[in-house]
């Protein structure tokens, strides 16, 4: 049993400098710039988010960590106070967002 693992370890990978792969693929992003609203943009988003409401599906494009992101699922929390909402347990900002996607006809 031991030289099968003996022999089956020589087909392992290898990464001679432990998560120095993953910081390559940091590395590698472009990094974007926080694009302005438009004062027509941000009312339009402002109003989606005054009637959205929880468990309701959506899609969002935010901008996180240098760059934009897509996220999609169901609204957890809408926090208008502190003006984020929450979608599978990611806090977003309100002002982070740039597009909303509900899926309504």
């Amino acid at each position: 049993m031991e030289e099968k693992l003996e022999a089956a370890r020589q087909f392992m990978p290898f990464d001679a400098l432990n998560g120095f792969r993953k910081i390559l693929k940091q590395k590698e992003k472009i990094k974007q710039d926080k694009i302005e609203l438009t004062d027509e943009a941000k009312e339009e988003i402002s109003n989606i988010l005054s009637e959205l409401r929880e468990e309701d599906f959506i899609k969002i494009n935010y901008y996180s960590k240098e760059e934009y992101v897509w996220i999609e699922g169901n609204v957890k929390k809408i926090d208008h106070l502190k003006k984020q909402i929450v979608i599978n347990n990611e806090e977003i900002r309100f002002s982070d967002i740039l597009k909303i996607d509900t899926n309504r006809i």
